[in-house]
């Protein structure tokens, strides 16, 4: 299917909101403990003052590099709620694979053959009930990509524990 233009209705346009405000807890709440990880750590004499500097380096460049990209799709987000724009497609899965992260643990996720959103992150269930090449429906903001609605046979997909 080619991807169509629509008008989004005002329930999508809530849902978005809500997106944002979620992403903008987010980056409060890991704000605070990066704020709370440095208090703690630069107020003890730490015989590990080398490990120290460069956990928080790393601390500080991950949380920039965060508050960017939630930023710039905040503000991409300012256009969608203005011009309220979506776009229907459907999609083919094109692969699957499960990342098995040491420090988020697993996650499942499935690519799909658009330039737009090349691969989403589902649940478990979810990912043992697709198989490639099964038809994914969505629908998504057109400027930030905020997934609307991600269906496979009339059936709900959507990841609820994704930010963005």
């Amino acid at each position: 299917m080619n991807p169509t233009e629509t008008k989004m209705i005002n329930a999508e346009v809530v849902l978005i909101k809500s997106k944002v405000k979620n992403a903008k807890i987010f980056i409060v709440a890991f704000f605070a403990f990066v704020s709370i990880w440095f208090w703690f750590w630069n107020s003890q004499e730490s015989p590990y003052s080398i490990l120290n500097n460069s956990i928080n380096i790393g601390l500080i460049s991950f949380l920039l590099l965060l508050i960017y990209s939630i930023s710039k799709k905040i503000i991409t987000t300012k256009t969608d709620i203005k011009n309220q724009i979506k776009i229907i497609d459907e999609l083919t899965v094109t692969n699957k694979y499960v990342d098995y992260g040491q420090k988020r643990g697993v996650r499942y996720f499935i690519t799909l053959d658009s330039k737009v959103i090349k691969k989403y992150e589902v649940t478990e269930n979810v990912f043992n009930d697709l198989n490639i090449n099964d038809s994914v429906y969505i629908e998504y903001s057109k400027y930030a990509n905020w997934i609307l609605k991600i269906e496979q046979n009339g059936i709900d997909i959507e990841n609820k524990q994704m930010i963005s």
